[in-house]
């Protein structure tokens, strides 16, 4: 499922996941607080020193504060959109995040490609995104 989601982002956008029982489904990661952030090439989790022993199964990144590690990691990757439902995300995160990046609201299209049960769906998926894209 991963590899679905990484193939309908655009190489500057990366996903940003907060709903912990969403990550244990598309990683095996189960942790009371953790963030997924997908990108065209690859996939972090960023968790807090709890879950430190885990390192060697998952790829982990220990956090203290999330938004400040998370842009730096988004300047690294060129990332200029940030992909999130803004429902996850507290206020105070939201509103420092998208001082610095481009946020877009990703609920509903987010549910429905974690959803997607076949690819004639994800490639639907994938041309609404683009002509979203287009139009903004």
């Amino acid at each position: 499922m991963l590899n679905l989601l990484q193939k309908t982002l655009q190489k500057n956008q990366a996903l940003f996941i907060a709903d912990p029982l969403q990550i244990q489904n598309l990683t095996g990661f189960q942790a009371s607080f953790c963030v997924l952030l997908i990108t065209k090439s690859e996939y972090l989790l960023f968790t807090d020193a709890r879950y430190a022993h885990l390192k060697k199964e998952f790829p982990l990144i220990i956090i203290k504060k999330l938004s400040t590690k998370l842009l730096h990691i988004l300047k690294d990757k060129q990332i200029s959109t940030l992909l999130l439902d803004y429902q996850q995300v507290k206020i105070p995160f939201f509103l420092k995040i998208q001082k610095k990046i481009n946020c877009k609201n990703f609920k509903q299209l987010q549910k429905n490609i974690l959803l997607s049960k076949n690819q004639k769906d994800i490639a639907n998926m994938q041309t609404a995104i683009q002509i979203t894209e287009q139009t903004l």
